[in-house]
C-alpha cells in the first residue's frame, strides 16, 4: 500500500503468459493478460568434421563446440538446433550468413576452412535480437612440405660403389618415394641417362 487508494506489487521472473486479476472485498477487476514473448535460444551446436583426404584422419563429430584446430581444407557440416527462433546470424572473419531454421528449429549447412576464423552464432526472432549466442575460434593447421635428408657414403672396399641413406618426414605420411639418378656421358655431359627407381615405404607412417 502506497497510500489509502494506491497499491503496488511486483511479479518477478515471469516465464510464460500470465493472467492477472485484482480484487478487494467482493469487487473484482477484469482479467488482464501479461503476455510473455519467447526468447530465441540455441539448444545445440554440433559439427561433423570432414578431414581432407591427404590427412588420412577419420571423420568425426564434435558436440558442444568450442575452439577447433583443423587441417587446412577441412570441411565442417554444421548442425544448429534452435527454439523460438526466426533466424540465426552465423558470422565468421570472412563472411556473415543469415540462416532460417526449419519447422523443427534445425539448421544444417557446409563450410570449408582454409584460414583462421573467429566464429559467432546469434539468434533472432520478431521480439528480440541476440539473447542467446556462442563464440569460438577455428585455428588452421597448415600442411607442411615433406622433408628429405640424404647422406652419400662410399664403400671403403669397392671404390666405385656408393651408398645413400636418409630420412623422410611429413605431417600425414607419404604416397610415393623415388630415387632419381642422372648419368652424364662425354666431356661436357652432352648425353645423359636418367634412371628412376621406386623405393618401398610404409605409407601410413610420417617418418
Amino acid at each position: 500500500q502506497k497510500d489509502k487508494t494506491h497499491f503496488s506489487y511486483t511479479i518477478h521472473q515471469i516465464q510464460k503468459t500470465t493472467h492477472v486479476q485484482f480484487s478487494a472485498m467482493d469487487v473484482k477487476s477484469k482479467i488482464y493478460v501479461v503476455e510473455v514473448n519467447p526468447k530465441p535460444i540455441l539448444t545445440d551446436v554440433r559439427a561433423d568434421i570432414i578431414y581432407p583426404a591427404y590427412t588420412k584422419i577419420k571423420n568425426e563429430t564434435v558436440s558442444n563446440v568450442t575452439n577447433l584446430s583443423l587441417p587446412k581444407g577441412t570441411t565442417v557440416r554444421w548442425h544448429i538446433q534452435t527454439k523460438d527462433t526466426k533466424s540465426v546470424i552465423f558470422k565468421s572473419s570472412s563472411s556473415t550468413s543469415i540462416l532460417s531454421p526449419e519447422k523443427n528449429g534445425n539448421i544444417e549447412f557446409l563450410r570449408r576452412y582454409l584460414s583462421n576464423q573467429d566464429i559467432s552464432i546469434k539468434t533472432k526472432n520478431n521480439f528480440t535480437l541476440s539473447t542467446d549466442s556462442i563464440n569460438f575460434s577455428i585455428s588452421i593447421i597448415e600442411d607442411e612440405a615433406p622433408q628429405i635428408a640424404v647422406i652419400e657414403e662410399k664403400d671403403s672396399v669397392v671404390v666405385d660403389k656408393i651408398y645413400f641413406r636418409g630420412q623422410i618426414k611429413d605431417d600425414y605420411g607419404f604416397n610415393k618415394l623415388e630415387f632419381h639418378l642422372s648419368i652424364s656421358k662425354g666431356d661436357k655431359g652432352e648425353k645423359s641417362t636418367n634412371i628412376a627407381k621406386n623405393i618401398t615405404i610404409t605409407k601410413n607412417e610420417n617418418a
